[in-house]
């Protein structure tokens, strides 16, 4: 009996030092059970050895920048305890709590939160951390070819190298400008390469610059003014080219709007047209040299027409016509053209060289016939009378005529502008000497007047020019 009683006691001892929180006392250790029975069995110690009932398991913030550890637990001795989780809510600034590690560094045992430990042995669990990183994709919005980059990693607080154009990525009328947060391009903007600092995962939008062309204008050799300034075409937009804004003028010419090419070979466009091409470009002013008209009137004349208008090119002598159209005047000679009605005007000898830059019209001129001694012909025979010689007379040279008829000839009388003068000569030929007191300097008509012998007069004349 007193051995049961004293197992007994030594049962109750044990229980009692479990519920007194005696954990884990040291191996070998002894543990004394006292009977308080006064039955005769008195001081009955029993040295009880106690390997490891329970075991503490303690949790480090490690690392943390915020929140609380969790509570130490108790492990018993060959039992499976369930570690905390994240109960005090640790956190570290771009990084995520991903449970526990039985060394600072990682390198010990890991566990999960709620996992199950076993060992029996007291532990310090640290909390572990995963550095956080960030997705960055590109997007190909409004390309019409190419392909985006490949997405990216970005790791938290270390910049990332963004991606260049590298799928070739292509819009028709625009040029690649980079990425931006928004797809309107409203976001913040990166360049192709730049660093992204920002911890967030993003998209990035290809965003793209409107392409334009410049539109220069060449004056393409003026006498005055100025080319317009230069314009700005946008890619898809009509431009409105300029007018002859500077008063571009070149003497002789008349300006008729641009052409690409400087000697108007390429395309034309007038002032204030419309270009579309999506091209840069040069244009030049283009130039249309002037002309000018010379018609001729039949004054006078009793029959015959005037020969037909002619056209005097800027800079360029006109021959002007003869009297192609047999103009005639009863009692007169042809004696060429002039610019006034009434003869006050400049004289032109028939296939004379009209030279002046302007529009004209030239009026037939008629010399009358001699009244005394003359047999007027009023109409047309087959006789002519044809004078060869210099146009050109300068004073002090000897000027030399010759004359041809083809009838016979009884008489020659030459004179200069007017029947009514002395005659300069009565030969075929005619030579003299202008002189200052004799001959004006200017325009005159120097006529001849053949008589046959019936006493029939016919004449032919010639444009001179007495110059110094």
């Amino acid at each position: 009996m007193k051995q049961q009683r004293t197992v007994l006691g030594f049962l109750i001892a044990a229980i009692g030092l479990a519920l007194l929180g005696c954990a884990n006392p040291a191996a070998g250790s002894a543990v004394s059970v006292t009977s308080g029975e006064n039955n005769g069995v008195n001081n009955v110690e029993n040295n009880v050895v106690a390997n490891g009932l329970s075991y503490s398991v303690t949790y480090s913030d490690y690392n943390s920048t915020g929140g609380t550890p969790p509570a130490a637990q108790t492990k018993v001795n060959g039992t499976s305890l369930i570690l905390a989780a994240n109960s005090g809510s640790l956190v570290r600034t771009g990084y995520t709590f991903t449970g526990w590690n039985t060394a600072k560094d990682g390198t010990g045992t890991p566990y999960a939160e709620g996992a199950s430990y076993t060992a029996n042995t007291a532990v310090t669990l640290y909390a572990m951390w995963t550095i956080n990183t960030y997705s960055v994709n590109y997007s190909t919005i409004g390309s019409t070819s190419g392909t985006a980059p490949a997405a990216q990693t970005k790791t938290h607080g270390i910049g990332l190298t963004l991606a260049t154009n590298s799928g070739s990525l292509v819009r028709t009328g625009y040029t690649f400008a980079g990425w931006n947060t928004a797809a309107n391009g409203s976001g913040t903007a990166y360049a192709v390469g730049a660093s992204y600092s920002a911890d967030a995962a993003v998209t990035l939008f290809a965003t793209w610059t409107i392409n334009t062309y410049g539109v220069t204008y060449d004056a393409n050799s003026p006498t005055s003014g100025t080319a317009p300034a230069s314009q700005t075409k946008t890619h898809g937009i009509d431009l409105t080219l300029a007018a002859n804004s500077g008063s571009l003028v070149r003497t002789g010419y008349t300006f008729t709007g641009w052409n690409t090419a400087a000697n108007g070979s390429g395309t034309a466009y007038a002032v204030g047209a419309s270009y579309s091409a999506n091209t840069a470009v040069t244009l030049y002013a283009m130039w249309t040299i002037n002309t000018y008209s010379v018609t001729y009137s039949d004054t006078g004349a009793d029959s015959g027409t005037a020969p037909a208008a002619q056209t005097k090119t800027h800079g360029t002598g006109l021959t002007l016509a003869t009297n192609s159209g047999s103009l005639l005047r009863t009692g007169y000679t042809f004696a060429g053209w002039n610019t006034a009605a009434n003869g006050s005007g400049t004289p032109y000898a028939a296939g004379g060289s009209y030279t002046a830059n302007t529009a004209v019209t030239l009026y037939a001129t008629w010399t009358a016939l001699l009244d005394t001694g003359f047999t007027v012909i009023t109409t047309p025979v087959l006789h002519t009378v044809t004078i060869s010689g210099s146009p050109t007379l300068h004073y002090g040279t000897l000027a030399s005529f010759t004359s041809s008829y083809n009838g016979t000839a009884a008489s020659y009388a030459w004179y200069m502008d007017t029947y009514t003068a002395t005659p300069k000569g009565s030969a075929s030929s005619l030579s003299f000497t202008p002189g200052v007191a004799t001959d004006t300097y200017g325009s005159h008509v120097l006529m001849l007047v053949v008589t046959d012998a019936n006493g029939l007069s016919y004449s032919g004349s010639i444009q001179i020019s007495v110059q110094n």
